[in-house]
């Protein structure tokens, strides 16, 4: 029996070994919030709200890939936050977060949406996307056909 359980304990000291430690080739990065909601933004108005990177690990994590897509109003702001990233593709230490601004500044009607995508540590089965949205309702400016009654 005690051979037994030698062999099991030198079977997970060795799998131990192999494998990486926690942190180290496992990317786990955090993002919040994941649906960022502006809500109606008059034209020519701005909205602004934080997003925040976190680190879950032991070791430092970086965010190798970044990607944007969708509509142009949406500005990321890569110094906003209280503890601006820096980058869009930070290195964030061990147990730590950074944050990031993001902007809705329509120029025009639209309904807007767009996706900021992190991808850790060269891993794409680890990547976080975030949903943009916002709505820029038409203000009903231009010309009336009403006629003028005052004379």
């Amino acid at each position: 029996m005690k051979i037994q359980n030698l062999r099991i304990l030198l079977a997970l000291a060795a799998a131990l070994i192999a494998s990486p430690l926690h942190g180290q080739g496992t990317a786990t990065l955090e993002v919040t919030p994941l649906l960022i909601d502006f809500g109606e933004i008059p034209e020519g108005g701005r909205g602004r709200q934080n997003l925040t990177l976190t680190n879950l690990t032991a070791a430092p994590l970086d965010v190798t890939d970044f990607d944007q897509t969708g509509s142009e109003s949406f500005v990321l702001d890569i110094l906003g936050g209280a503890q601006p990233c820096g980058a869009q593709n930070p290195r964030i230490a061990a147990n730590d977060s950074c944050t990031m601004e993001v902007n809705f500044t329509p120029e025009f009607p639209e309904e807007a949406a767009g996706t900021l995508t992190f991808t850790p540590n060269g891993d794409p089965t680890k990547a976080i996307t975030v949903r943009l949205q916002g709505e820029t309702p038409d203000s009903g400016g231009g010309c009336s056909l009403r006629p003028n009654l005052k004379k």
